[in-house]
């Protein structure tokens, strides 16, 4: 994507033109112009696979398995952007600090992670239940240590549907009253492959 990459390549020389920016959990931050273009662009990946309206991108409409396709390539592209640390250098004070990109972990966190968790407890649909896992294998492997509580949930959920139990929430306890709902044996494969991996 143009945008990580316009990141990755000038965020130490933008010095100017700070952009405040409201993030997921209710805070705000200031960022570059090219941080704030990949945080739009991917917020707005994860609000359009969610089928919400989004805020940066002029589009009415993404398939949701395109989206996570997108997200999925974002991810395994360009997963060092979202935990890489950024020496910034503060004019007033003639000394350099180093900030985490928080923001897009917040994405991670408060977008996507939901997303996720949503779509493994609905019933299966092959094509939407393979790319979430996918998406999730890339969590597991390159986010554990900056989303732990996120980590255990989906490593429960999987574990749950390896030994074909519902992997409904408590509130969509509805859904599967009255009848045991087993889940599919190519779902229980992927989760294998998610453990194996």
């Amino acid at each position: 994507m143009v945008a990580e990459d316009r990141v990755t390549e000038h965020d130490e020389l933008q010095h100017s033109q700070l952009i405040e920016v409201h993030l997921p959990d209710g805070s705000t931050k200031e960022l570059y112009p090219s941080s704030m273009d990949a945080f739009s662009v991917f917020e707005d990946l994860c609000l359009l696979a969610n089928s919400e309206k989004p805020h940066f991108l002029n589009l009415e409409f993404l398939h949701k398995t395109f989206a996570l396709e997108l997200i999925e390539s974002v991810l395994t592209n360009y997963y060092e952007l979202f935990r890489k640390v950024r020496h910034s250098f503060s004019w007033l004070i003639g000394s350099s600090c180093r900030t985490q990109r928080s923001e897009l972990i917040l994405l991670l966190r408060h977008h996507l992670c939901p997303l996720l968790l949503k779509s493994l407890s609905d019933r299966p649909q092959f094509s939407l239940s393979l790319r979430c896992t996918r998406v999730v294998f890339l969590l597991l492997k390159q986010f554990s240590l900056e989303l732990r509580t996120e980590s255990e949930v989906f490593l429960t959920v999987i574990i749950r549907i390896i030994a074909g139990e519902s992997t409904s929430a408590p509130g969509d306890h509805e859904a599967y009253q009255g009848s045991h709902v087993s889940r599919p044996h190519w779902l229980r494969v992927l989760a294998v492959e998610i453990m194996r991996g």
